[in-house]
C-alpha cells in the first residue's frame, strides 16, 4: 500500500528540544500548532485514499521545498514524522520506519511531500526501494570479491 502526501503551502519546521518551566516539560505552543495543523490535513488526505493505520515496517521519504533554507534535515524529517505518528493519523510509532530518505529543494514555494509504502506490499511481496536497496549491496559486495579475487585489493 502507498500513499503520497503533499502540502503545498506549508513550511517545514525543525523539531525544537523541549522546555522545561515551573515544574514541568512541554513543547512550544507553535510547534504544537504546526503538529495539528500537518496531523489534520494528513488525515484527511489518508481517509480520501482509504489508507489504515499501518502496524507493520514502512519505507519513508520526504521531500522539502523551500524559499529559503535554515534548518537541519533530520530535525525538519523528525517533526514530520512525529505529525504522522498516532493511532489515527499514518502509523503507530516511528521506530516502524525501516528506510528513511529526506531531500531538499530550494523552490518559489514552500511545499512539503510525503511517500509512505508498506514495506510487505501485498503485490510484490516487498517493497521495490528496499529491493533496490539490497541489489545495490550485493552487487558492491560482489564487486569487493571480484577485485579481491584479481588481486586488485587486499584484506
Amino acid at each position: 500500500m502507498i500513499a503520497t502526501l503533499e502540502f503545498p503551502g506549508l513550511r517545514a519546521r525543525a523539531k525544537p528540544r523541549p522546555r522545561t518551566g515551573k515544574g514541568f516539560i512541554y513543547m512550544p505552543k507553535t510547534y504544537k500548532t504546526w503538529l495539528e495543523r500537518v496531523r489534520m490535513e494528513a488525515i484527511a488526505q489518508l481517509r480520501a485514499r482509504y489508507w489504515q493505520v499501518q502496524k507493520g515496517p514502512l519505507v519513508v521519504k520526504i521531500q522539502i521545498r523551500q524559499k529559503a533554507w535554515r534548518a537541519d534535515l533530520d530535525q525538519m524529517a523528525g517533526a514530520i514524522m512525529d505529525a504522522l505518528q498516532g493511532e489515527t493519523v499514518a502509523y503507530q510509532d516511528d521506530s516502524q520506519i525501516t528506510s528513511l530518505m529526506i531531500w531538499a529543494e530550494v523552490a518559489e514555494r514552500d511545499c512539503i511531500t510525503v511517500m509512505l509504502q508498506s514495506v510487505l506490499d501485498a503485490e510484490n511481496g516487498i517493497c521495490e526501494w528496499v529491493r533496490q536497496g539490497e541489489a545495490r549491496q550485493a552487487g558492491a559486495r560482489r564487486g569487493r570479491d571480484m577485485q579481491a579475487i584479481k588481486g586488485r585489493r587486499k584484506f
